[in-house]
């Protein structure tokens, strides 16, 4: 369990100083949130463009190239490899806002079935949705692996304005199927303490 508790340190150290915890249902951005993990568990390439961040698919080249791109990248995953099993969306912070635009972050835990073996592969990354304003529909992007220029560059209206998510964890996590349940409520309980120890300091400042 020592990979574990490693993650665990990761999510305390990525989430704090996070503000707005409890967050109101929000249909629109759930309904979304829904079709988009859907269409990367069916690895439907076309229908995950729909819910890619435009700022994201135009970096990609656009939307042509974009789609191109993603069915390379499900085509090059064979049975030797780990297949996506199921995502757990960790959605309960707000909806913030920054002038027009309304986003919010999602700690995603992905969980991967390895053919074959008894074993589980469970990754975590930050999920980003943004809704550019209030005519427009909410969007995704990953945003676990940019480092500072790359999210400079997608999000400008973001530069010195606020502090994203560090990254939740470097390797994925290898484990018995056995264990799998525990370990996934260990980390949804870390992910519920690192918040509220976020927000009871943010309580404090105020």
């Amino acid at each position: 369990m020592k990979g574990i508790k490693v993650i665990l340190l990761l999510i305390i150290l990525a989430l704090s100083g996070t503000e707005k915890i409890y967050a109101q249902e929000d249909t629109a951005l759930n309904s979304a949130l829904e079709k988009m993990v859907k269409a990367n568990l069916t690895q439907n390439a076309a229908e995950l463009i729909k819910y890619t961040s435009p700022r994201l698919v135009k970096a990609m080249g656009g939307k042509e190239k974009a789609i191109k791109l993603l069915k390379q990248s499900f085509s090059t995953q064979t049975t030797d490899i780990a297949k996506l099993d199921s995502v757990i969306n960790y959605n309960k912070l707000n909806v913030a806002k920054l002038g027009s635009i309304n986003y919010k972050f999602i700690p995603q835990i992905i969980i991967m079935r390895m053919p074959g073996k008894d074993n589980m592969v469970i990754g975590i990354t930050n999920l980003m949705a943004i809704k550019e304003n209030a005519s427009s529909a909410w969007k995704f992007m990953d945003i676990n692996d940019f480092d500072e220029a790359k999210l400079n560059y997608l999000l400008p209206e973001f530069k010195n304005k606020i502090s994203f998510p560090k990254k939740l964890a470097e390797k994925p996590l290898v484990i018995p199927k056995e264990e799998l349940q525990p370990s996934l409520q260990m980390l949804l309980n870390a992910l519920d303490g690192a918040l509220n120890k976020a927000s009871a300091e943010q309580e404090t400042i105020q």
